[in-house]
């Protein structure tokens, strides 16, 4: 395994902590529990931020 460059680390809005590692190639946008607050997070890879969020409900879409 090769180690990749590291383009930032991501802190939890709610309490600080930093709980996201971002590496250069990273695009997108993904949804994330906090470790220590557990509140749900938006994650932006891109700008390197994250926004507090409601928890959503997993449904079935057919």
């Amino acid at each position: 395994m090769t180690e990749m460059d590291l383009k930032g680390v991501v802190a939890c809005p709610a309490c600080g902590k930093e709980f996201v590692f971002a590496y250069s190639d990273a695009k997108g946008h993904a949804s994330m529990a906090c470790v220590r607050c557990t509140r749900i997070s938006m994650v932006d890879y891109e700008r390197l931020e994250a926004t507090l969020i409601s928890p959503k409900r997993r449904t079935n879409q057919r």
